[in-house]
């Protein structure tokens, strides 16, 4: 089931392209990886859906259960379908992020939140969490940016240091968000 209780089964044609069995297929796909904390890449997704990538049934899939999700207030499903290489979803995720009214300067880490906020509904867990992970990637972003940065003001009771730490989650997603490495 999706948005409102709406039933996610049967091979039905909407009449406008879409085969419920693929969207149904596409959902249980999704809210399996969501679960478990995992995304998924386009490749596989659509190896999975036995469709091209490249299709516009297989873009309108996506979309669909992502407007679907918003709507439910469970978040913008299709987030967790990443490009394998830079493992962020495509620019077509973005667009529709921004004609369902989200707002955001920075892609990244709109799409780290947004994939958080996505796992963390289907993981059972409460929303405050996301506010404190929020606020622990905006108190390291700042403490990154400021401590690299020569003309930032970084405070001047700490010792700013070039590198996240290592052993921090924060650090990590830090890591991701410029595209470091370990």
């Amino acid at each position: 089931m999706i948005a409102g209780g709406t039933e996610m089964s049967g091979a039905r044609n909407d009449g406008g392209g879409n085969d419920h069995g693929s969207l149904a297929r596409a959902w249980e796909i999704l809210v399996a990886r969501a679960r478990g904390g995992r995304t998924i890449s386009y490749g596989e997704m659509a190896t999975a859906l036995v469709l091209s990538p490249q299709s516009g049934q297989f873009t309108e899939i996506l979309n669909e259960l992502s407007r679907a999700e918003e709507a439910a207030g469970r978040g913008l499903l299709g987030v967790l379908v990443v490009r394998k290489r830079q493992g962020t979803p495509g620019a077509a995720f973005f667009n529709l992020a921004r004609e369902v009214g989200r707002r955001f300067d920075n892609e990244r880490i709109f799409y780290l939140e947004e994939s958080e906020r996505v796992i963390a509904h289907w993981q059972g867990r409460p929303a405050d969490e996301l506010d404190i992970l929020h606020d622990h990637v905006v108190e390291e972003l700042e403490r990154l940016y400021y401590s690299t940065h020569p003309t930032g003001l970084a405070d001047s009771d700490s010792t700013p240091t070039r590198e996240p730490r290592a052993s921090s989650g924060v650090g990590n997603i830090i890591k991701r968000i410029f595209g470091r490495r370990s």
